[in-house]
């Protein structure tokens, strides 16, 4: 801490100075070592500012932004499409798995002959397509 005096008064001027990246930081503390100004700095630091409507009246808060008919219908339609859509699937998806596995496809055999003389052509293949009937 540095002293100085006041040019009015007798009483020193304390300040409490940081070195940090070649800079040095100064407040103006009070002779008893209580900082003077942090009281007005967390005044000015409320993180929680855009909460402070919701944390001071939850109940209130809910009334006027969640609790009324121009919240409450859209969101009860939301949530009862997803319902249906979850019963829907539900109750026809075991039918059109059935089906769907159980169709059976004829196998089908494509033949790739290679452009040019016979003689210098790679031997033929054959390439099933769809399941084959054991």
């Amino acid at each position: 801490m540095q002293g100085e005096t006041a040019p009015e008064s007798e009483t020193p001027i304390l300040k409490e100075c940081i070195l940090r990246d070649g800079e040095e930081f100064c407040r103006t503390v009070s002779p008893d070592g209580m900082a003077s100004a942090p009281a007005e700095v967390a005044a000015d630091t409320d993180y929680l500012a855009w909460a402070r409507p919701f944390l001071n009246d939850p109940v209130g808060w809910a009334n006027e932004n969640v609790l009324n008919l121009d919240i409450l219908v859209p969101l009860s339609i939301q949530v009862g499409s997803v319902l249906l859509a979850l019963v829907v699937g539900v109750l026809l998806a075991p039918p059109i798995r059935k089906q769907v596995l159980g169709l059976r496809m004829p196998v089908q055999r494509l033949v790739f002959e290679a452009a040019g003389p016979r003689e210098a052509a790679v031997p033929q293949r054959e390439m099933p397509i769809g399941r084959s009937h054991g």
